[in-house]
């Protein structure tokens, strides 16, 4: 079987693995239920997943439950880590392998999928076990092939996606029951990840996530869905904004300026600006050779393969659906100048080189134009009139200098009235055909976006995020790299053993002068056990 890439020397994991068990404790808790760390969907990789381990360890010092880290692939280097600091290992894989009745169970679901309506929509509402997977399922398969859209589930790649996720969720279902989850500390929200949420929560499991950057509480829709971070954080910020209304609009003004000059914001967000030439109005009227009697109406693309849900169950199939329906009314709207601008980090998801160019050409108008990635976004400030998008940072932006958007997701910056927000299909069809008139907002609605701005984006008002001595320590050793390793360690393993080895060293040399059972990381386990115990 192959193994897990865990790109670290093993002296130095061995070092890591001892000065951990020495500050955090080496034995496992005995209580009946356990302590789950689903690093399924992280990189084996010190700063991506340290700071879980030693969250698991400060609820299991509260708390007395065992803790098992679950990956896909078996590695004796991590599991002789990990287990040196009392904690299990449990291989997804060679958990399936050891469960042939779960495979039958799989394949005849499978078939069942298949023998109905197998069209991307249905697939989406798709429930096994009683849960509501579908969703996860569709994004596992569109991330991990070449696939851009999921018109239909009768393919090879589908099929084998839906079998193998399948097959994974009855297997650990038959585990839990054996070893009850007290609770289960994710990473992602969307892909297989978000299905096995689902099903621990069944199962009676708190979910938590925390990152290196944040611990926060997953939830759960109505109808069983996750509910992601744009929304839940949309519900934060209404509160932080009740408190603080308007009067911290000024403060944005400076990230704002930061953001368009690429110099904050993720890694893949910077793309969209860092280095890149900015043009005035005429110099992008003349670039692009638009007609300069009519508004301009900039179309925001989301990358087709990247957790195609995040904005929640909108009324189209998925993003790629989106653009094309998108593209199709615009060129039925003539009174405008369409300006689509392809997502910069479009390529690190797999997204097919040619997918959104072949998808401009097939719809290509005389008033539709593309944007290419040499022109920085900070350009669109200065020719944009209205931006379309489904609920991408853009929206919250450009909406801080002045310019409207359309969306149709739920994201951090909804329901603050300086978007319009079509609450379906032929709503959104009546705006895009009657855009030309959106006017620019009121100085009272550019204020209040550049305070929900200012509140999403400064650490001071997210106490959720980890802002303590040892969290800012590994930030900054992950930060001082270049972008391009950066990516890469978050991409891929590929050239990332140097990084690593760099970063777990550091972090060493800083726990032999600390004790790491003072951190943030594992306090706030600690907290979290206390309040699993009260309730």
């Amino acid at each position: 079987m192959r193994e897990e890439s865990f790109p670290l020397d093993d002296k130095t994991a061995e070092e890591l693995g001892r000065i951990c068990a020495d500050q955090l404790g080496s034995e496992n808790g005995k209580e009946g239920r356990t302590i789950y760390i689903n690093l399924s969907m992280v990189r084996l990789q010190t700063c991506f997943v340290l700071p879980k381990l030693i969250y698991a360890k400060g609820l299991a010092k509260e708390t007395g439950a065992r803790v098992v880290a679950i990956t896909w692939r078996p590695n004796h280097k991590w599991e002789k880590m990990v287990g040196s600091m009392g904690i299990d290992c449990l291989s997804l894989e060679a958990l399936l392998k050891s469960d042939v009745p779960s495979a039958f169970k799989s394949m005849a679901k499978t078939a069942g999928a298949l023998l109905g309506n197998a069209s991307g929509e249905k697939l989406k509402e798709f429930k096994a076990m009683g849960l509501p997977i579908g969703g996860p399922l569709y994004e596992d398969i569109i991330r991990s092939s070449d696939l851009s859209t999921l018109r239909s589930v009768r393919n090879k790649t589908a099929v084998r996606k839906i079998l193998h996720i399948l097959w994974m969720l009855y297997s650990v279902e038959r585990y839990i029951k054996k070893h009850p989850p007290l609770i289960f500390i994710a990473d992602d929200l969307a892909y297989h990840e978000g299905a096995m949420i689902m099903l621990f929560k069944k199962y009676g499991a708190v979910i938590r996530n925390s990152s290196w950057e944040a611990e926060e509480e997953i939830e759960q829709d109505a109808k069983g869905r996750i509910i992601r971070r744009g929304e839940m954080a949309n519900k934060w910020l209404k509160e932080k904004y009740a408190k603080y209304g308007n009067s911290v609009s000024e403060k944005a003004d400076e990230m704002i300026k930061d953001r368009f000059a690429g110099r904050s914001g993720r890694d893949i967000d910077r793309q969209a600006f860092k280095g890149k030439k900015v043009l005035d109005r005429e110099g992008m009227q003349e670039y692009l050779g638009l007609d300069k009697a009519k508004k301009n109406v900039v179309i925001m693309a989301h990358t087709f393969t990247d957790a195609v849900f995040n904005y929640g169950d909108i009324y189209f199939r998925d993003y790629y659906d989106w653009l094309e329906k998108t593209l199709a009314i615009a060129g039925e709207v003539k009174d405008v100048n369409w300006i689509l601008k392809p997502h910069p980090s479009r390529k690190l998801y797999h997204e097919s080189e040619d997918s959104i160019e072949a998808m401009f050409e097939r719809y290509k108008k005389d008033n539709l134009y593309m944007l290419d990635d040499s022109i920085s976004a900070e350009s669109i400030r200065n020719i944009a009139d209205v931006l379309v998008t489904i609920g991408g940072n853009a929206g919250g932006e450009f909406a801080c200098v002045g310019i409207p958007s359309v969306i149709v997701g739920k994201t951090y910056y909804s329901g603050f009235g300086f978007t319009k927000e079509p609450k379906d299909y032929n709503e959104y069809v009546k705006q895009l055909r009657e855009i030309a008139q959106v006017g620019r907002l009121t100085k009272e609605e550019t204020d209040t976006a550049k305070s929900v701005f200012y509140l999403r984006f400064t650490d001071k008002y997210n106490e959720y995020k980890y802002l303590d001595e040892f969290a800012l320590y590994v930030r900054g050793l992950y930060d001082k790299f270049s972008e391009e390793s950066r990516r890469n360690l978050f991409e891929s393993d590929k050239g990332t053993g140097e990084m690593n080895n760099a970063i777990t060293k550091d972090v060493i040399k800083y726990a032999k002068e600390h004790d790491l059972s003072g951190c943030g990381y594992y306090l706030r386990g600690m907290q979290c056990g206390k309040e699993i115990k009260q309730k």
